[in-house]
């Protein structure tokens, strides 16, 4: 089992073309795309973090269960800012949480400025393509803001061992 983090999908999020820069003719183009590209690399014996921001609600397009049926492996969502109190019906109530990789203890939040300078690394969404890594001065060590949304990842999810690679 290999654990995944991904966050910023918006599905059905035809305007998040347009803001992200997104190349995809359409949130129907852009969902399938979405789905292909997390298939690819998570397997059924997966588990993925999204880190908020999974779909946006529109009655006409698919809901949140239909497009969760169609991703592989196990999926722990987050709540972001078009997911809260429900409005997109995926109903999470984790706003932030811990987990442990190795060794590291690992915040995970959608919105950086949620960050939480206990631990050295958060794994955060919410601002697109902005940035990929911010390193911020902590009192007792440097803590990583490590942005694992679709729009820097060439819409794939990341594993813990690519995200190791790239700390700097």
């Amino acid at each position: 089992m290999r654990i995944w983090f991904t966050a910023d999908m918006h599905f059905n999020h035809e305007r998040s073309i347009l803001l992200c820069k997104r190349p995809f003719r359409d949130y129907k183009h852009m969902n399938e795309e979405l789905i292909k590209r997390f298939n690819e690399r998570v397997k059924p014996e997966d588990l993925t973090f999204h880190i908020g921001d999974f779909m946006f609600y529109r009655s006409e397009q698919p809901k949140f269960k239909e497009l969760r049926d169609r991703l592989n492996g196990t999926l722990i969502c987050l709540e972001g800012n078009h997911d809260y109190k429900s409005r997109n019906g995926m109903k999470t109530v984790i706003q932030n949480m811990v987990i442990r990789q190795e060794d590291k203890h690992i915040f995970l939040t959608h919105d950086p400025a949620n960050y939480d300078d206990r631990y050295e690394y958060n794994l955060v969404g919410h601002v697109h393509g902005l940035w990929k890594q911010i390193t911020l001065t902590g009192q007792n060590f440097p803590i990583k803001l490590i942005n694992v949304g679709v729009d820097v990842r060439n819409y794939y999810p990341v594993c813990w061992d690519d995200i190791k690679k790239e700390i700097v």
